[in-house]
């Protein structure tokens, strides 16, 4: 399996990131990580019956979404895309 970033993603990475202070959600989100864990934690201590809908890219992680949320809740649909990648939003760019 290979990963080839096109321009275009490229370029919106680039216009987005060099806004002054745009990183900061990236860094809050990796530093809320510890956080998360322990809340997640508690969440599986006792399945929730809600409805969940998790989706998945082959390229991405795959059907980890969904193997996770069926953790949490006894009510899950789910779906892995196939040549797809984090999300079913964009089409997986094939290595030429």
């Amino acid at each position: 399996m290979t990963f080839k970033l096109d321009r275009v993603a490229v370029d919106e990475y680039v216009r987005s990131y060099e806004v002054p202070w745009a990183m900061k959600a990236g860094f809050e989100y990796d530093r809320a990580i510890p956080l998360s864990s322990q809340q997640n934690q508690e969440f599986m201590k006792k399945k929730r019956t809600m409805s969940v809908l998790a989706i998945g890219g082959e390229y991405g992680a795959g059907s980890i979404s969904v193997d996770t949320m069926r953790l949490v809740s006894d009510n899950v649909e789910g779906e892995t895309f196939k040549e797809c990648e984090h999300t079913p939003l964009r089409p997986h760019a094939k290595a030429a």
